[in-house]
């Protein structure tokens, strides 16, 4: 009998200290296990237990690092969105006042019974009013934008519309109440 009582005793304890020893390996990867849950749901803010000194605690203070940090980031990215939105709303109202502003001009450009016109400094056109585009031939302002002399009905004159423009912009003072020939 002692011998069957000593193998118990030994099972139970054996049984014991395998119960504790699987109880201190799975629960620090359960608490992890839940803190990995919570985080992926969105709660980076609830650290993972880190109650053991192994592995796993170091694998959990890691986690928690890695979390706080990701929150971190979170919010940086929340405060640049939000001023990211902020300009292009004020962006968007510059746009608005831009577009009622050219529009106006245009309006005032084009009530000009003569023609007006605007070139960049290749000489090449930029915008003109709607009896310059006519004169010129075309059917609207639009049609003779990216043009040149070259490319107009009066490209016989071109060279010298473009010896009065380059002077125009050499010496940065307009030409005024001037009349050249056009053949359109």
């Amino acid at each position: 009998w002692a011998v069957i009582l000593i193998s118990g005793v030994a099972l139970l304890a054996t049984m014991g200290l395998a119960f504790l020893l699987a109880r201190s390996i799975t629960r620090p990867l359960r608490d992890l296990h839940d803190g990995v849950r919570r985080f992926t749901a969105g709660n980076s803010r609830e650290p993972v237990r880190a109650s053991s000194g192994d592995e796993l605690g170091l694998l959990a203070r890691e986690f928690n690092q890695m979390a706080t940090r990701v929150g971190e980031r979170t919010a940086e990215l929340a405060r640049t969105n939000q001023a990211l939105q902020a300009e292009n709303a004020e962006r968007k109202r510059a746009e608005e006042l831009l577009q009622a502003s050219t529009q106006f001009i245009d309006r005032i450009v084009n009530a000009i019974s003569v023609g007006v016109f605007w070139k960049d400094k290749n000489l090449v056109y930029l915008g003109c009013n709607a009896t310059f585009a006519r004169d010129a031939g075309f059917g609207a302002p639009k049609d003779i934008i990216g043009k040149d002399d070259y490319q107009m009905g009066w490209r016989d004159q071109a060279d010298l519309y473009r010896g009065d423009d380059l002077h125009v912009i050499e010496s940065g003072r307009p030409q005024l109440l001037i009349e050249e020939p056009l053949t359109t």
